[in-house]
């Protein structure tokens, strides 16, 4: 698809400008199962679709702390509903103007990247988001810089710079998006390993249990390649400059 953009952008363009006349959001209430359940489905805007998510996590994940003993998918679905009604044990906050996250490194040409959904864009449709969201410019950061600093917690500006260096965790061949992952000490804090760029990464919370409850160690032996070792002493080697090598 990147090829096809690159190389034909008039022809992408076209069909960019096509597909946002084919968004679309349907309840099938014309198709309703004998159990009382309808399908929904629909083609969406990113920027909505990810407000939308967003909602419905937010919920789901408070319907939980309420109480709440089902399922993830069925809160999720709840939370739908309780969103349409805008009502509930506990009422949902004032939604927030939308918000792109973007990092986008670019040679001045017509493309850009999501990073939190690591897509590929025309800068006319970044250009389209932006005009309908709140604009931040955040700070550059270097990710060769070494940084650090007294405590437990990262700064906000280290945490960025760990996630932006290793954009998922470092277990192998776990693909969980690093903003969503906890920023792990490779050597504990409590032992002594400082909070700095180097001793910093991200690990999913499923695999950070791993590491500190289920008897799996790793090293970080250069600047993107992780050394992991299994309860049992298997070795496997995380190599995030060349993912297909893991």
């Amino acid at each position: 698809e990147e090829a096809r953009v690159r190389f034909d952008p008039i022809e992408a363009e076209a069909r960019r400008l096509l597909a946002a006349d084919g968004r679309c959001f349907d309840v099938d209430t014309t198709q309703v199962s004998f159990n009382g359940t309808v399908d929904v489905y629909g083609t969406l805007d990113l920027a909505d679709a990810l407000d939308l998510d967003d909602a419905i996590t937010t919920r789901a994940q408070a319907l939980a702390d309420l109480g709440c003993e089902e399922t993830l998918d069925v809160r999720r679905s709840m939370a739908a509903g309780d969103l349409a009604r805008n009502q509930g044990s506990l009422e949902f906050p004032a939604a927030p103007r939308r918000q792109v996250v973007l990092n986008v490194h670019s040679d001045g040409g017509p493309f850009a990247t999501l990073e939190n959904t690591r897509s590929f864009h025309s800068i006319d449709q970044v250009r389209d988001w932006c005009h309908a969201s709140s604009v931040h410019v955040r700070q550059v950061i270097d990710l060769n810089e070494h940084r650090w600093n007294q405590g437990h917690d990262p700064t906000p500006l280290l945490r960025e710079q760990v996630n932006l260096t290793h954009p998922t965790c470092v277990f192998p061949h776990c693909t969980r998006p690093s903003r969503s992952c906890d920023a792990d000490h490779i050597i504990e804090h409590d032992q002594g390993g400082p909070t700095c760029s180097c001793n910093l990464a991200p690990l999913c919370r499923h695999h950070h249990r791993l590491k500190t409850h289920g008897g799996w160690t790793y090293q970080r032996t250069a600047a993107r390649i992780f050394r992991w070792t299994s309860p049992l002493g298997h070795v496997h080697v995380n190599d995030l400059t060349h993912p297909r090598h893991t």
